[in-house]
């Protein structure tokens, strides 16, 4: 039986192999082309040559069938093995649905009360809280390089003034000159009780002097004056006045500035001056000269300063009602000063210090006219706040002590507290406020005390009605107490100006001014009413 097998086996294979052969010889052959390097290789799974070609069996009609190349896997027959066009196909119309269910969201309800619940029901939000929402809600600002942006410091920027001097410059230097006219009357030009008025004029001049340097400073305020009293009683009354300060500021390194002052000034003794004679035919003059030197070294936000200065005081003869001569030299004296002071910039613009200083009062001569000797020393601390803020408020203010021993022991020492300021504040673009505090110790040549203990203390307000018209205010309280003595004299000042900037080059001013002294000392109190008018020119 198995014998009978075999052929039909090998008979069966036989014809199997022989109508494959057969079937192959009707498949179409390619014909060999080159292949062109853009167009995509038969790996490309998205390429489509879009032929078409026959392909039919043995009595079948022929029909078109779209081929698609083969991709990586695939035979000949065309089969796409990754399914590419069906993954696109699914991919659009996802992309498709995802739009159209975006277009068809409801709108998002605008922020406002509930309408479901009664008003007197729904919570109030605070001033506060809706302060906070807008600033949670507000886009966080950026830079150009998309980092978060600081936060800008807040500043009110100075205006400048449009009728304010432009200068000239000549070389690296701006030159700022001004002249004065001004004439009024003056009640009592002595401070005399129940003095005698003269009328008066004054004429003075200004220079300001800057330098225009990429790095260091300096600078020079010159100012001049004279005033003459046309009352034939009251010519010897006439003075002049004059102040000279200039200033460098040398920039060592970034962190490190050094500055030089000098500075003089020639004046007259006031005629109500307590320790001037009684006989005296002509305010004697005196000269202040003096110089100064500090470095300031910065680390980080701490500011680190040291200072000295060296100041003079020498008078002239004064000249009697019987034409003779008094010797003042025993007023001269010299003042060494040193003092050093620590800053720390706590905020922009604030920066709390302390500082402590020493000085030493020098008389040309041992002992004055009386036989006392009038050497002393001084010391003072005080702890305050520098105010850089402009626009808003710049100066500074503190508060400490002070003490000056006298070398003669007959003298107790002059001590107490001490309130020193210097502020100027914008409430507003147009009005601006200054404060000025002050308390030193000055020398006197009365028998028996040993120095005035000063008070000063000023303030001015400046209102702009229009940027032409300027109207100001000035309140002044002082007192003079005279350690040693029972005489304590009190300065009052009240003053109203009007200034009319014409145009830059010229101003126009009118003042009036009132100033009284009450003393504890019989016969020294006076009252004194000056109306000035006058003419600046300048460039």
């Amino acid at each position: 039986m198995a014998r009978s097998l075999v052929p039909i086996t090998v008979l069966l294979i036989a014809a199997l192999v022989a109508a494959g052969q057969g079937f192959a010889q009707q498949q179409p052959q390619r014909p060999s082309e080159p292949r062109d390097p853009s167009t995509p290789t038969l790996f490309d799974p998205h390429f489509d040559s879009g032929r078409t070609q026959q392909f039919r069996r043995p009595g079948q009609p022929a029909r078109a069938v779209p081929v698609t190349m083969p991709t990586s896997g695939a035979g000949e027959t065309g089969f796409d093995a990754t399914n590419a066009r069906v993954n696109r196909k699914r991919k659009d119309a996802a992309q498709k649905r995802a739009r159209a269910d975006a277009e068809n969201l409801p709108p998002i309800a605008a922020t406002g009360p509930d309408r479901t619940v009664a008003p007197v029901f729904q919570r109030q939000e605070s001033r506060a809280a809706q302060r906070r929402r807008a600033t949670n809600s507000a886009p966080i600002p950026l830079d150009a390089t998309g980092v978060v942006a600081a936060r800008p410091i807040r500043k009110r920027v100075a205006e400048e003034d449009p009728f304010g001097p432009v200068g000239f410059y000549r070389g690296s230097f701006l030159y700022k000159p001004a002249l004065e006219f001004s004439g009024g009357y003056n009640s009592n030009p002595g401070q005399r009780l129940n003095g005698k008025g003269s009328s008066f004029e004054k004429i003075g001049s200004e220079l300001s002097v800057k330098s225009d340097w990429s790095r260091h400073e300096l600078s020079a305020d010159l100012r001049g004056s004279y005033i003459w009293y046309n009352d034939n009683d009251l010519t010897n009354l006439s003075k002049p006045d004059i102040d000279l300060k200039t200033r460098a500021r040398l920039d060592l390194t970034k962190q490190t500035q050094a500055e030089l002052e000098g500075k003089f000034a020639l004046r007259a003794d006031n005629p109500g001056d307590p320790n001037l004679p009684t006989d005296v035919s002509t305010p004697p003059m005196y000269i202040v000269p003096g110089g100064s030197a500090a470095i300031t070294h910065r680390l980080n936000r701490l500011e680190l300063s040291l200072k000295g200065s060296i100041e003079r005081t020498a008078y002239g003869d004064a000249v009697l009602n019987n034409g003779d001569l008094l010797d003042l030299r025993d007023r001269n004296y010299n003042q060494y000063t040193l003092r050093t002071r620590a800053a720390y910039e706590t905020l922009p613009g604030i920066k709390p210090f302390v500082e402590y200083g020493s000085d030493q009062r020098r008389h040309d001569r041992q002992n004055d006219a009386a036989g006392i000797a009038r050497d002393s020393n001084g010391r003072m601390i005080k702890a305050g706040t520098q105010f850089e803020l402009t626009g808003y408020l710049i100066g500074e203010a503190s508060i400490g002590l002070f003490e000056r021993e006298y070398k003669d022991p007959i003298f107790p020492n002059i001590q107490g507290p001490l309130f020193d300021a210097s502020l100027t504040y914008y409430p507003s673009p147009l009005t601006t406020l200054k404060l000025e505090m002050k308390t030193t110790v000055d020398e006197s040549i009365l028998p028996g005390v040993a120095g005035s203990l000063r008070h000063d203390y000023g303030l001015q307000i400046d209102h702009a009605f229009r940027r032409w018209l300027i109207g100001t205010v000035t309140l002044g309280y002082g007192n003079d107490d005279y350690e040693g003595s029972d005489r304590l004299d009190n300065r009052y000042i009240v003053a109203g100006a009007l200034l009319f900037k014409m145009s830059r080059e010229i101003h126009f001013k009118a003042e009036a001014r009132r100033e009284w002294l009450k003393s504890t000392f019989e016969g020294q109190d006076y009252t004194s009413n000056i109306f000035t008018v006058g003419l600046r020119l300048q460039r």
